[in-house]
């Protein structure tokens, strides 16, 4: 490359590569690693977007022009990474994580079912049952079978709040007299 800011076409290549890199750490076991290789793809990836990326991160004073079919790719891509995020985070129990990125995730590409899925064990995990549920069931339009594990817990939770919640109020209600 000589001189002047890369091209479009020279981001996504490094964002892919990074992507790769990240695939490859996510195999070993190295989760850290593996979200440290995906955050740095989309660092590329957020200067191919039209806007430049969130405000997060401005990798141009003035973004550079995009076509359509690079903004499409940036996008996608954006969202691959992100939804990898929140996969390494899941292995971390870095529940919060897991929820932010898939929701980035989810935002750049609607039917990124990994996505919702990755979003909804993190969302049991945090106790939010009902965000829980809502992933899943889009999930399951696309694999039933791939939540059905999931969606008994769920239901088993629900049981044991329920249950916790009516043993509450019997025993406010028992005390008052």
């Amino acid at each position: 490359m000589s001189g002047g800011a890369p091209s479009i076409g020279q981001h996504l290549d490094n964002a892919r590569r990074s992507k790769d890199a990240g695939n490859a750490k996510l195999k070993e076991g190295n989760y850290k690693g593996a979200s440290f290789q995906y955050k740095q793809g989309l660092l590329y990836v957020k200067a191919c977007l039209p806007d430049g990326g969130s405000s997060e991160v401005k990798m141009f004073a003035k973004p550079p022009k995009t076509t359509d079919a690079e903004a499409a790719e940036a996008a996608s891509l954006a969202s691959v990474l992100n939804s990898n995020i929140a996969q390494a985070k899941l292995k971390l129990e870095d529940w919060d994580a897991v929820v932010k990125h898939a929701g980035e995730a989810i935002t750049m590409d609607p039917a990124n079912t990994k996505a919702y899925y990755r979003r909804g064990k993190a969302q049991l995990k945090l106790g939010k049952l009902e965000n829980a549920e809502a992933d899943f069931k889009q999930v399951a339009k696309v694999d039933a079978k791939l939540v059905e594990a999931e969606m008994k817990q769920l239901a088993a939770e629900n049981t044991r709040q329920k249950k916790q919640s009516d043993q509450l109020f019997k025993k406010m209600m028992g005390s008052g007299s």
